[in-house]
Parts: C-alpha cells; sequence; structure tokens
C-alpha cells in the first residue's frame, strides 16, 4: 500500500512566521503549524506523490531520513486524509464544504468598504458632537433609569441588549463571510439566559493580517450602535432642549453599549481584542502562558520552585511575549473594578435606592410597590439559579473526579 498515493483534502497553506506554515481544512475547522519541511512534505503528498517517492526526495533534500508514516498518520488524526467512502459524512451539518459558496459574502463586503467606513465615522463622530454639545445625550450612569418603572427598565434593558448582542455578533459573521469563510451564528443559553454565538469557521486559514477584522468587528458594530442610539435621542427633543421617552431609552442603551465596549478593553479575559493581540504576536496560547508565568514566579518566591509550570515545550520566543504580558493579567484586575466600580456600580446603587424607596412605603395600594417588588423577585430568581447551578456543578465535579482520576 505504501506506491498508493495518500489522498488528501483541499488543505490551505498559510505561513505563519518565517519558519512555520498553518496548514487546515477550512471546511471542518481542523488546523494545526508545521514546520517549513514538514509542509513541503505535505505539499508533494497532496500533488500525487507515494510516502516513498517523498522518502526519498527529503533524504535527497535535507540529507536526513524522515518518519513519513507517522507524519500521514497525524495528517490522520486532523482528518486531512481524504477517505472516499466517508466523504458524505466528513463534513458536520451546517459547514459549506471547502471551495463552496458562501451566502451573505457580497454584503460583508459592502459593510466594510471604504465608502462604508467613511459612513461610519460620520456617524460616530456626529454622535460624538452631539453629546459633547448636549448634556442631555450624554451616556452615563443615570440615563439608564429612564422609567419609573423597574420592571420597565429591567424589559427594555433586556430586549435592547439582546438586540444589541446580535447586532455584534453579526458583524463577527459578515466580517468571516467576507472573506468567503463559512461563519456563522447561532443562538444558545448559558444558564437561562439567552446568547449569541459566532463560529468563525476557517479563521485560521487565511493570512494572519487578514484575521484581525474578524475580531474587531464587534468592536466596530458597538461603536455604531451606540451612535446610532444617541442620534436617534437627538432627534426626540423638544423644542425645550428635553429629551422625550424614546431619547430616554437610547441613551440609557448607549451607555449600555459602552459598557460592552469597555469590557472588550480586558484583554486578560480573553475577549475579542485579546484574540488581535495574540494574531498579532503569533502567539495562540499567549494568556495561558502567561499564567503559567505568574504562577512560576509565585512559587518560586515562597521557596516551592518545583510547583510551578513545566514549560519546557514552549519556545524562546513565547516564553519572552508570555513574561511581556504576565503584568496585563495583573493589572486587569485593577481595571476590572474600575470599571465595575465606575461604571455599573452606580447603576446597582441607583437601582437598590430605587427599591427600597418603594418597598419602604408599605402601601399595597401603591403601583410601585408592586412593581418593585416583581422586578426584586426576578433578580433574586436569577441569582438563585446562578448559585444553584453552580453549586450542582461543583458536586458533579467532585463525584466525578475520583471516578476520573
Amino acid at each position: 500500500m505504501d506506491d498508493v498515493p495518500i489522498l488528501l483534502h483541499e488543505l490551505t497553506f498559510v505561513p505563519e512566521g518565517e519558519d512555520e506554515i498553518v496548514i487546515g481544512r477550512a471546511d471542518i475547522d481542523s488546523f494545526a503549524v508545521f514546520p517549513l519541511d514538514a509542509a513541503a512534505v505535505v505539499r508533494r503528498l497532496q500533488g500525487g506523490h507515494t510516502v516513498p517517492e517523498v522518502s526519498h526526495w527529503y533524504l535527497t533534500t535535507y540529507g536526513e531520513p524522515a518518519d513519513i508514516p507517522d507524519l500521514v498518520e497525524t495528517l490522520r488524526e486532523l482528518r486531512f486524509v481524504r477517505d472516499p467512502a466517508d466523504e458524505d459524512h466528513d463534513a458536520p451539518d451546517g459547514r459549506v464544504p471547502s471551495g463552496g459558496p458562501v451566502r451573505w459574502q457580497a454584503l460583508g463586503r459592502a459593510l466594510f468598504s471604504w465608502p462604508a467606513w467613511l459612513l461610519y465615522a460620520a456617524l460616530v463622530a456626529g454622535a460624538v458632537l452631539l453629546a459633547a454639545g448636549t448634556p442631555q445625550l450624554r451616556p452615563s450612569p443615570g440615563k439608564v433609569f429612564f422609567s419609573s418603572s423597574l420592571v420597565v427598565i429591567e424589559l427594555v434593558v433586556f430586549a435592547g441588549q439582546l438586540l444589541g448582542v446580535a447586532w455584534h455578533e453579526g458583524f463577527h459573521v459578515l466580517a468571516g463571510r467576507r472573506l468567503g469563510l463559512p461563519s456563522r451564528l447561532s443562538i444558545g443559553r448559558r444558564l437561562s439566559f439567552v446568547v449569541f454565538e459566532t463560529t468563525l469557521v476557517g479563521l485560521m486559514g487565511v493570512p494572519r493580517g487578514k484575521r484581525v477584522l474578524p475580531f474587531c468587528a464587534g468592536l466596530v458594530a458597538d461603536a455604531l450602535f451606540a451612535a446610532g442610539l444617541v442620534c436617534a435621542a437627538a432627534l426626540d427633543r423638544t423644542a425645550g432642549g428635553a429629551v422625550g421617552p424614546f431619547g430616554r431609552v437610547a441613551c440609557g442603551l448607549a451607555y449600555l453599549t459602552l459598557l460592552r465596549m469597555a469590557w472588550q478593553f480586558l484583554a486578560y479575559m480573553e475577549t475579542d481584542l485579546y484574540y488581535v493581540v495574540a494574531t498579532v504576536l503569533r502567539c495562540p496560547d499567549l494568556h495561558r502562558l502567561a499564567r503559567e508565568q505568574l504562577r512560576s514566579r509565585f512559587w518560586r518566591a515562597v521557596g516551592r520552585p518545583q510547583r510551578a509550570p513545566d514549560s519546557s515545550g514552549v519556545t524562546d520566543r513565547d516564553l519572552r511575549l508570555a513574561r511581556r504580558y504576565a503584568p496585563v493579567v495583573v493589572l486587569g484586575g485593577a481595571l476590572t473594578l474600575g470599571l465595575v466600580l465606575l461604571g455599573v456600580v452606580p447603576v446597582l446603587l441607583g437601582f437598590a435606592a430605587r427599591l427600597a424607596h418603594a418597598l419602604g412605603t408599605g402601601r399595597t395600594d401603591d403601583p410601585h410597590l408592586w412593581d418593585s417588588a416583581f422586578a426584586a423577585s426576578a433578580i433574586l430568581a436569577q441569582l438563585a439559579l446562578l448559585v444553584g447551578v453552580t453549586v450542582r456543578d461543583r458536586r458533579r465535579r467532585a463525584r466525578t473526579a475520583p471516578t476520573a482520576a
């Protein structure tokens, strides 16, 4: 069987630095980093050469033998080797085969074209000028309380945030479709919350520079969403300068959108911007390596270096990058605390003050009492669900740990 050529799927070859190449199947999102000589072997196998022919070529070219059968086995594990009997079942449902048509690619290209960028810049600049010149339009924690009913605030914020997140993830998807990738948007749930999830299928199969925009597209979407809300609020101003009900809602949602944008800058939490940094630095495990470096420093500082993580398999370059990134992880905690104190706590305190005031009246004929009671019950139910699921998961891990060991 050695004389039979190895059948390979359509593969992508993308240079990753000076001495590595990312090879992968975009249709199933399977990628791996290979050294240049191994990538050259894969290319010859893909060209129809048999294993003995490639082995002879490698010995002649590099002056030493290579374990080509072992490399072929690795290709099988990555599902790069094509088996005609399994072709109909190889690609998961919903994924477009490599080279197949991609819907919405034209829309993605239009959405990130130069004319579109000019329109985006004009919209954001207009919103900034409006907010700078009109205090009533400036997003702030107090703008979240656009209604006297806490239940109305909760429902509107839930719907507005859901729409904003769908808009955010949709930009990620279209940025991938722009490159011809079968990226997709799905709706799932975490605990009792509905979430939108983007899968950028095949992103590792495009040049590194082209991966940045799909990661940043969500931030672009958030900036446009917030700017659009501020401009919409400006249209709802009265002759006296006051903002109407719709405008107040828009300003409140704009503030929450800006909070989401600020959260993306906490790169240590592996947000969209973290993947931009990891992509630019060519270190996909940057966060994990940085945390291991911090643990190593801690255990060495307390005199127990034997407990430090093993970094023997990590390149010197990645270790240098991890050491430089480690302070970002440390400072990230302080930045998170600052964001919570300055951006989230004022909203929570305002909510609690209104809640306490309404419940403190004790008048059952006061509609604000029942409104506040229902709003408080909804919040407590979510917290109880979160605690319950957390405890359940911990108990499950505790029960399965001895078995796994």
